[in-house]
This record gives structure tokens, sequence and C-alpha cells, in this order.
């Protein structure tokens, strides 16, 4: 067998034991959405009151609406005020609120108080305030204002409900989900990069 044959011979054996080999892939992220809670969309209950982090009173609501402003972060009450959640812990009560200036943060208040951005802000744990990911399945997403999403966030707030290798994404409006809920994945690979963040809310609207 001459010299050529062997090295020939030796390098199809290693190409063929390469291409054998698992390829490591991208872990996946648990995909999941947030958005203002509405007082309006409860049906009465009991009353509890919300204070701040210093227990002063801001707001006395019903209190499965206080339950849910305590998971999703962010609410507006039947008087037309909203609430965010404070830099503190809440633990087991309500005392944990800030009132939001919605003339200058219409959805709410980020991680590094920025306003909320419906649809490009998204909380996560395992990257820095102000990393961008690009997430594919969301990438020519019909959207129900009529505009067509690009596959780009924004990291804006931590997720305090979950640890890592998890999404949550802004939606805005419990409506909203619901209109998308069945084509958003349970799980999505995110990619850093530097993407270009779209506007998808114009104002207080969306």
């Amino acid at each position: 067998m001459s010299k050529l044959i062997l090295i020939l011979l030796v390098f199809s054996l290693f190409f063929t034991h390469a291409l054998s080999l698992p390829t490591k892939r991208r872990p996946k992220s648990a995909f999941t959405m947030y958005w203002v809670t509405a007082e309006a969309d409860f049906k009465p209950s009991g009353k509890t009151t919300i204070g701040n982090c210093q227990g002063r009173p801001l707001a006395t609501v019903r209190t499965n609406f206080a339950e849910a402003l305590r998971i999703e972060g962010t609410g507006i009450t039947l008087s037309g005020k909203m609430f965010n959640l404070a830099d503190c812990d809440c633990g087991n009560g309500f005392n944990c609120f800030a009132e939001v200036n919605t003339a200058t943060h219409p959805f709410g208040i980020t991680s590094d108080d920025q306003p909320l951005d419906p649809f490009a802000s998204v909380a996560a744990n395992d990257f820095p305030i102000g990393t961008k990911l690009f997430i594919s399945a969301i990438k020519g997403l019909k959207l129900p204002n009529g505009s067509t999403h690009n596959g780009c966030v924004r990291v804006a707030d931590r997720g305090y409900g979950f640890g890592a290798n998890h999404v949550d994404w802004f939606v805005a409006r419990e409506a909203i989900y619901n209109a998308i809920a069945d084509n958003i994945p349970e799980s999505v690979v995110v990619k850093k990069t530097d993407c270009q963040l779209l506007k998808y809310a114009e104002g207080n609207t969306i």
C-alpha cells in the first residue's frame, strides 16, 4: 500500500468518525409571557391593601387582583393607577410596590428604570440587563396590531418566579396573550446578538 493511499484511508476513517459524533446543540429555554394585569378583569373578591417597601399603604384593591399583581409585576387598578414591583421582596405580603407615572412609563418599569416595551422586553436571569437576544421562534410572528416581529428582544427584567434557562416575554395585555398563545412554543433557542430592536407600541397603545 502506497503512503498516499494510507494517508487517504486514515483521513477517511477520521472524517467518518467525526460525522458520527453527536453535535452540540444550544440548550432551549422555557418560554412564557407576562403582561400588565388589570383589576377590571377580576370579579369582585375580598379587599387587600397594597403598600410600598416601607409599609405605607398605596391602594386597596380586589384580593385576586393583588395576587395577580404580585405575579405579573405590573398592574392597573379600577381607578386607573398603575403599580409596579419595587426594589424589595414581597415575601407573603403586599408591601413591595411603587406607583408608576404612566405618562413616562405607560406599560410599567424595567429593572433598569426604563419603560417596559411591549413585545421587545423580556425577563431572564441568564443574561445581564440590556442584553439583546434573537429568538427565531417569534421571528415572523404576526402581532394583533398588524406588525410582524423580527425576533429581537432586550433583557429588561429579572424573573423572580423562575430560575435559569427561562425567558418571560412581555406582551402588554392578557388579551394579547390569549390571542397569540397557540402560536408560541413552550421552549425556544435564544441567541445573544446585536440585533435590531423594533418599536411595536405607539405611546400607550398597541
